[in-house]
């Protein structure tokens, strides 16, 4: 597998689950 390729995922798994949590904390707060 290519690294930059390894990279491009593990990064984009973390913005994922950043933005996850950035949602929910968001929605949570609006209540």
């Amino acid at each position: 597998m290519d690294e930059t390729l390894l990279w491009i995922i593990k990064g984009l798994l973390i913005i994922g689950f950043v933005g996850m949590f950035a949602v929910l904390g968001f929605i949570k707060g609006e209540e």
